[in-house]
């Protein structure tokens, strides 16, 4: 992986791993491809990370199997790419979500507050990305507007019952309070970031 200048470009392990219905695993990670040029950025030049999917069958060798997001992935392009993002098994036990976090920094300086799925600054919203066929291809990531933008964390409660997403930073609703988000049906439908309720955790 190559250097940002002041530390290794390494993949960063995020979603899962989880138990496919094949009985294998999955899980995604952050990574910079190779000979990929730097970007401007409000940090400095920077690299722009892809998430992607890899899989296992015995949960000791690993291997690439998909690009879940990348920095042009959606409706909405970003400075630093998808990075921080966690994955559930929906409540037809079949079907993958990947909620991710769109951009590096989403700080809420003035340009920032008109932050609708990703206008004005660097805020994005949470993006929802749906996979039917084990991880293999993954749906455009569509914005969850009203959630969070730093670190979601998600918990699949089960087949037939709801999917908790936790996160933090809604800072657009000047808040600095961690949120819960419930999805009822437990289920998010491709090319579409799904019906969620927010709870404050405080």
């Amino acid at each position: 992986f190559p250097s940002t200048g002041e530390s290794p470009g390494l993949p960063s392990f995020y979603g899962g791993p989880i138990r496919r219905a094949d009985g294998s695993w999955i899980a995604t990670l952050g990574l910079y491809w190779a000979g990929q040029p730097m970007t401007p950025s409000p940090d400095g030049p920077v690299l722009k990370m892809s998430v992607v999917a890899i899989s296992s069958a015995d949960g000791y060798d690993w291997t690439f199997l998909s690009v879940v997001a990348n920095a042009t992935s959606g409706p909405h392009s970003s400075v630093f790419g998808p990075d921080e993002n966690d994955l559930a098994l929906q409540a037809d036990g079949k079907t993958l979500l990947c909620v991710l976090r769109m951009d590096g920094d989403g700080p809420c300086d003035s340009g920032s507050r008109k932050a609708n799925g990703g206008t004005g600054g660097d805020y994005r919203y949470y993006a929802a990305s749906v996979s039917s066929d084990n991880g293999v291809s993954w749906s455009h990531p569509e914005p969850i507007v009203g959630a969070g933008c730093a670190r979601p964390r998600l918990l699949s409660l089960g087949a037939t019952k709801p999917i908790l997403m936790s996160g933090g930073r809604l800072c657009v609703e000047n808040t600095t309070d961690l949120s819960l988000w419930v999805n009822p049906a437990g289920v998010v439908k491709p090319g579409s970031g799904g019906a969620w309720s927010k709870h404050s955790l405080s």
